[in-house]
């Protein structure tokens, strides 16, 4: 059990996710960026074997279920995503 004493809690990632407020669901959107970025630079350090990116460049359905969970707008996020991805690549 995690006490408030645990260096864990203190985490940025961790308050995320149990934040009320819908953390868990920008943590979610911060991993499916960080999958994007790991699969187009060929690492295997975060990966779901291309789901993210396929789904980023395709239909974005999985990326448009996260963000509406956050009312984020689907594509002004997926467009920092591809511009991300580009600087990230280049």
């Amino acid at each position: 059990m995690l006490s408030t004493e645990d260096p864990a809690i203190e985490s940025h990632h961790f308050t995320q996710l149990i934040d009320p407020t819908g953390g868990v669901w920008f943590a979610a959107i911060e991993r499916y960026a960080l999958d994007c970025i790991s699969v187009s630079k060929g690492t295997k350090q975060y990966t779901d074997n291309g789901e993210a990116l396929e789904d980023l460049y395709g239909t974005r359905e999985i990326l448009a279920r996260l963000c509406a969970m956050t009312d984020l707008d689907v594509e002004a996020v997926a467009s920092g995503m591809v511009r991300l991805i580009r600087r990230k690549t280049a």
